[in-house]
């Protein structure tokens, strides 16, 4: 289960959220941590160290991985430009050093943007432990071969392998939103061909049409 946690929610806000975490941890769900940025990030990078430590830490018997900020390549989430988001990320090193168990991913960029996520990889500090590359399938996405597919999944791993060595090769983790066959058949090719470490679906289940699509979606995903 990821479970997101938002730089701009009040203290409030994210004691709810980490006790819903803790909850579901104690029924026995995998936790994943989604730090979500606001411009206040990038005004200041000490605050936003101090909410992802806080957040790890409340977390940490139970976290498997951390997913680092979200969208960095969309204006709307607070980033502007990549020297932002290197200023942002220049603190989080001791974060993302401790614990060793916890693998820590980002940048978030769309799978489409390969130059973005280029640009967002050379910005990492070279100290910082990062153990994946998180991607999203972008909202419209057409459905495509799975050779293509295949193919576009092996370039973002390739972009992974030849930046810093902090970049884990080809480890990728892979969103969707709002599941349609065709976002699913990315995630289908992904884990088929080893590509996608972790795949993740946000949807609104308390909607029925959300409920029976990722309901279809998910038989159509490969399994252990």
């Amino acid at each position: 289960v990821l479970v997101r946690f938002y730089l701009h929610e009040d203290e409030a806000a994210l004691r709810e959220r980490l006790a819903v975490a803790q909850t579901w941890a104690g029924e026995g769900y995998a936790l994943a941590a989604g730090l979500v940025q606001s411009r206040a990030a990038v005004r200041a990078p000490e605050r936003w160290s101090a909410f992802c430590e806080q957040v790890v830490a409340a977390l940490a018997p139970h976290l498997e991985w951390v997913e680092v900020g979200h969208a960095i390549d969309e204006a709307r989430w607070g980033v502007w430009g990549f020297d932002e988001y290197r200023r942002m990320m220049a603190p989080l090193a001791a974060v993302a050093g401790r614990p060793p168990h916890i693998v820590f991913a980002g940048p978030s960029v769309a799978l489409s943007r390969g130059s973005a996520l280029a640009a967002a990889l050379r910005q990492l500090p070279p100290d910082l432990r990062w153990g994946a590359v998180s991607l999203r399938v972008p909202d419209q996405t057409d459905a495509r071969s799975g050779a293509v597919i295949a193919s576009r999944l092996a370039r973002a791993a390739a972009v992974a392998r030849g930046l810093p060595s902090c970049c884990a090769a080809d480890r990728l983790v892979l969103s969707i939103r709002n599941p349609s066959p065709s976002a699913f058949r990315w995630l289908s090719v992904g884990l088929e061909t080893g590509r996608v470490a972790r795949a993740v679906i946000e949807t609104d289940l308390a909607t029925p049409e959300n409920r029976d699509a990722l309901r279809t979606g998910w038989l159509t995903l490969p399994r252990a």
